[in-house]
C-alpha cells in the first residue's frame, strides 16, 4: 500500500513539474539566437550602454526596450522587482533602447543616452523614472524630467544628435539575436521574449538562478 502511494506521489510530482515547465514556456520563451550577437550585447567596450547597478557586478541582464512601448515598462517593473537587492552585489542591468514604435522613440532614446555626457549615472536614473510612469511618455515629458534634475536640456539635445546610430544598432542587434520585437531580455547568456502574457517575479527569479548556475556565478 505504501509502495503504491509512493509511486502515485512520484507520478503526480512529475506531472506537476511538466505542467509548470509548459506553463512557463508559454509565457516566456527561449529564443534560438546567434551566440555572437548575445556576446555583442554584453560587450560594453564595443557597444557602450548605461547600466543600472554596479558595473563590476558579474551577472548581466540586457534589457531591450522602446520608451514608447507600454509592455516594455511593464516588463521593466517586473524585472526590477525580481532583481531586488541583487543589484547591490551580483546583478547589473545593461540598457539597450531601441526604436520600433515611432520617431519619438528615437528622440527619447537618444536624449536619455546623452545625459551621461553631463553626469555619469543620469541616463540610468532617468531611465528608471520613465519606466515608473503609468502613461506612455512623450518627448516633452522626458525633457521636463531632465530639466527637473538640473541638467542642461539644450546640451543634451545637441549631444543626442550624435547618438541616433546607437539606437539603430541596438534595434538591429535585437533582431540579430532573434527578438521579433520588444520588450526582450538577455538573462546571462540566453535571450528571452514574453509570449502572450508577462512573466511573474518568481519566474524571472528562477530564470536568473538557472543562468547563474549555468555560468557558475558565485553566491554573494
Amino acid at each position: 500500500m505504501k509502495k503504491n502511494l509512493l509511486i502515485f506521489c512520484r507520478v503526480i510530482f512529475v506531472l506537476l513539474a511538466m505542467f509548470a515547465a509548459t506553463y512557463f514556456a508559454l509565457r516566456f520563451y527561449y529564443v534560438s539566437q546567434s551566440k555572437q550577437a548575445i556576446e555583442k550585447s554584453l560587450d560594453l567596450t564595443q557597444s557602450p550602454a548605461p547600466i543600472v547597478g554596479n558595473e563590476t557586478n558579474p551577472f548581466p541582464i540586457v534589457e531591450f526596450f522602446d520608451y514608447r512601448c507600454p509592455h516594455c515598462s511593464t516588463l521593466s517593473k517586473i524585472m526590477m522587482d525580481a532583481v531586488g537587492d541583487d543589484l547591490q552585489s551580483t546583478t547589473k542591468i545593461i540598457l539597450r533602447p531601441t526604436a520600433v514604435v515611432d520617431e519619438q522613440s528615437y528622440l527619447i532614446g537618444t536624449l536619455v543616452l546623452a545625459l551621461d555626457n553631463q553626469k555619469k549615472g543620469e541616463s540610468a536614473a532617468v531611465h528608471q523614472e520613465i519606466m515608473a510612469l503609468t502613461d506612455v511618455p512623450t518627448y516633452d515629458t522626458v525633457k521636463a524630467m531632465v530639466q527637473a534634475r538640473g541638467l542642461d536640456v539644450e546640451q543634451a539635445e545637441k549631444d543626442a544628435e550624435n547618438l541616433k546610430d546607437v539606437i539603430a544598432k541596438n534595434t538591429a542587434l535585437g533582431y540579430e539575436i532573434g527578438f521579433p520585437s520588444v520588450p526582450a531580455l538577455v538573462i546571462g547568456d540566453k535571450g528571452y521574449v514574453p509570449f502572450k502574457t508577462m512573466p511573474g517575479i518568481n519566474e524571472l527569479r528562477l530564470m536568473m538562478i538557472d543562468a547563474k548556475t549555468r555560468l557558475q556565478i558565485p553566491k554573494q
